[in-house]
């Protein structure tokens, strides 16, 4: 298990890059990001597949094939197309808050789906969480000086709110997955999922166009300028994207979702960090207040479920 915590725990550090990435790349926008990103994942997922024999080997059906590329498209393309959206509209902070939201949502479907946690053990991480996500959002819309400021903080939200319904479908999907398959390869598994992150983000990125939301169109490639996209494209598509994602199937892999969906907070967690150094300020006290609760129900969900994990091997041991 320990094992798992870990490797959960560096994905969240690497994934938590895209919630600044966005911001560095100007004049450049985070769509042009994003498919930057996942062509890069995409190239060495393919190279991957094509260097590693192990991963030729795998044994899986046209069937999972398949699964395995659709959950790139929905995990990957179509949640970061909508996050970098979220970022540019409703900030790093703001938008790594309601990505927050998903550690509710993954200890709830995790306990319907066969989980043997006792509700009343996830009451108390639910609420402090949810209060932790109302606190900043709350504060950051009455701070909003304009109606269209207000606006664009509900699109932003809008818009992460997206993420998580994506992300929600992949991890189910993914873990369940998984748990039908428990010879899988990770590293094929991890390569399919990239392929289908750059079909997703190229398909989002054509549904984009026409907002005006993706300026590589206008732009190109011109140098110096290209610079920041290029060497951010590389550092969020290898380590951002393939090496964590390769992370999160071995954590995903070793740990029931329950435990696995509280991990993901990880990612918001050094978002949030990652946004205040980049903004070069300290939180304000509700922000600082709400992120407390919010992390702090994480850890209070992972004691109780590790408690509970005692209690049941107590309770076999017993029995023998």
């Amino acid at each position: 298990m320990l094992g798992g915590l870990l490797a959960g725990l560096t994905t969240g550090a690497l994934w938590g890059l895209i919630f600044i990435a966005p911001l560095a790349v100007l004049p450049y926008s985070g769509v042009d990001l994003a498919i930057g990103r996942y062509l890069v994942f995409a190239a060495t997922s393919v190279a991957v597949l094509l260097a590693v024999p192990s991963t030729r080997a795998s044994g899986l059906s046209r069937r999972d094939l398949l699964l395995g590329i659709g959950l790139g498209m929905i995990g990957y393309g179509a949640f970061y197309g909508f996050l970098v959206l979220a970022v540019t509209r409703a900030g790093p902070q703001i938008s790594a808050m309601v990505i927050g939201l998903l550690p509710i949502l993954l200890a709830i479907i995790g306990n319907l789906d066969g989980g043997r946690m006792p509700w009343r053990s996830l009451a108390a991480p639910i609420v402090m969480i949810a209060m932790g996500v109302a606190l900043v959002h709350g504060t950051a819309f009455l701070a909003a000086d304009t109606p269209h400021e207000r606006i664009g903080l509900a699109t932003g939200v809008l818009a992460a709110l997206a993420s998580v319904v994506c992300w929600t479908m992949f991890s189910v999907l993914n873990a369940r997955t998984l748990a039908r398959l428990p010879g899988m390869n990770s590293l094929a598994w991890t390569s399919l999922h990239g392929i289908g992150a750059g079909i997703g983000i190229l398909a989002f990125g054509l549904i984009a166009a026409p907002t005006g939301a993706v300026h590589l169109v206008g732009i190109g490639w011109q140098w110096p300028e290209a610079k920041p996209l290029l060497v951010w494209a590389l550092i969020t598509g290898f380590f951002g994207s393939w090496l964590a994602s390769y992370l999160w199937v071995i954590a995903t892999s070793r740990l029931p979702l329950v435990v696995s969906g509280q991990l993901f907070v990880g990612e918001p967690a050094f978002g949030v960090i990652y946004g205040f150094l980049w903004e070069e300020r300290w939180p304000t006290i509700s922000e600082a207040a709400g992120a407390s609760l919010l992390f702090g129900g994480v850890l209070v969900g992972i004691a109780a479920f590790s408690r509970n994990r005692r209690r049941d091997i107590t309770g076999i041991a017993a029995t023998h």
